[in-house]
């Protein structure tokens, strides 16, 4: 079992913390990843009988906002300046997805699960064509949408 709060690197060893949700309906969970506090993505899963976690959804955000250092600054801006847009910051390619995968794997294996398997939804396929190869070389299977790993 995950601590109730891990930190991931990334390929530049910037920390994320990854923080369990705490309104899980049934069985289905979510891991959020945070960067100061601020979601740049998260991981829903669940198990499938023992053996088997099931990642529902793996999302690494290309549109976060970092917001400044405090609140009050945040106003300020709004209303002084409001055509001013905050910039967002792209977090895919850093390796955070790659990341989330070995503590994801980490966390089968506290539970006992052999296997982690998932599927590629026709719309992640058509934002990134790459996606299958990209599982492939992080050691899954992948048959058609399907995808798995053996632990």
């Amino acid at each position: 079992m995950l601590p109730p709060r891990s930190v991931i690197l990334d390929k530049f060893q910037k920390q994320y913390r990854v923080v369990p949700s705490d309104d899980n309906p049934d069985n289905f969970n979510r891991f959020n990843i945070l960067l100061d506090g601020v979601p740049i993505g998260h991981v829903n899963y669940h198990f499938e009988g023992s053996e088997v976690l099931y990642i529902d959804d793996l999302h690494i955000r290309h549109d976060a906002m970092l917001f400044p250092f405090f609140w009050w600054d945040w106003i300020v801006i709004k209303i002084y300046l409001p055509s001013l847009k905050w910039p967002t910051h792209n977090f895919q390619g850093r390796g955070i997805g790659t990341a989330m995968l070995d503590l994801m794997a980490h966390h089968a294996r506290s539970r006992s699960a052999k296997r982690i398997v998932g599927q590629i939804s026709s719309h992640d396929l058509k934002d990134n064509p790459d996606l299958p190869n990209w599982y492939r070389r992080r050691g899954f299977t992948v048959e058609g949408n399907r995808i798995s790993r053996s632990l």
